[in-house]
């Protein structure tokens, strides 16, 4: 019989057992450490990380070598999906006396995750922001796991930023294309403005600095006022000005930032069915 979730509406706090120590994972329990951790224990498990991840972990390197799990406890995999079929069935007996067990492995389905450990299990999509508690975590709860479960994530994961319920696993293909996978495009578009202010001759100290000023300082903005995007971009574009040719550039139709991010989000999107 897989454990109810239900009983997520106790005080108690859950021990968490982390399967992998990857960056996703590292940036999920630096998260949890920032504030009053929703966690008695967080256990890491992986052969490539058995040092500690600070206060309240403890690590090793093989689910034999866990001690015994304190009720409750929840079981997440963080490994590459590649991989993770290989690890469901030493994790089955583990896994059967779980409150609840998830998964952040991107494309690998629901389907394929209850064959392998013969149960349900939730299928969550976080992303490194998480670390700083400005994350964005979709998550997908099939219907064989019970009407607990909404009230246990909120309780687990709510201290990591935004939560996005979605209804269906291509759904959450979307949430990977966009918020998961979303913090290498904007440190790639951060990167360019920094290749772009070399290019006007500011210094290799200079150029950084001011590329990350720019973009924290016009969220910073954005923030603090009610008005859209496109109503902040008009109000520093003067016609004529330096600020419209330069968006003639960007804002290009065809080969501008907004096809470009759409081809992009598009690209991301497409890999994650084809992980399935």
């Amino acid at each position: 019989m897989i454990p109810s979730t239900s009983s997520s509406v106790s005080p108690k706090k859950h021990a968490m057992v982390v399967v992998g120590a990857g960056q996703m994972a590292r940036a999920m329990v630096a998260g949890w450490q920032r504030q009053a951790c929703p966690f008695s224990v967080i256990y890491t498990v992986d052969p490539h990380q058995v040092q500690d991840l600070g206060g309240g972990t403890m690590s090793c390197a093989h689910p034999s070598e866990l001690p015994p799990l304190p009720q409750p406890f929840v079981v997440m995999f963080a490994v590459k999906p590649q991989i993770l079929g290989s690890l469901l069935p030493q994790w089955a007996e583990i896994a059967k006396t779980a409150q609840a067990v998830f998964s952040i492995a991107a494309g690998f389905s629901c389907a394929r995750l209850q064959q392998g450990l013969g149960r349900p299990v939730i299928r969550l999509m976080p992303n490194t922001p998480a670390a700083v508690g400005s994350g964005i975590v979709g998550y997908y709860i099939p219907p064989e796991v019970d009407s607990g479960a909404q009230a246990l994530i909120q309780t687990l994961f709510s201290s990591l930023g935004m939560l996005v319920p979605v209804t269906s696993e291509d759904d959450l293909n979307r949430i990977t294309a966009f918020s998961g996978s979303g913090p290498a495009f904007v440190y790639a578009f951060l990167e360019a403005l920094e290749q772009a202010a070399l290019s006007l001759g500011f210094s290799p100290d200079q150029a950084p600095v001011m590329a990350q000023t720019l973009v924290q300082g016009s969220l910073s903005l954005k923030a603090a006022n009610p008005q859209s995007p496109a109503a902040l971009r008009e109000a520093v574009t003067s016609k004529g000005g330096t600020t419209e040719a330069g968006l003639s550039i960007l804002m290009h139709p065809h080969s501008g930032l907004f096809p470009l991010l759409k081809a992009t989000v598009q690209a991301a999107y497409q890999r994650a069915g084809e992980i399935q």
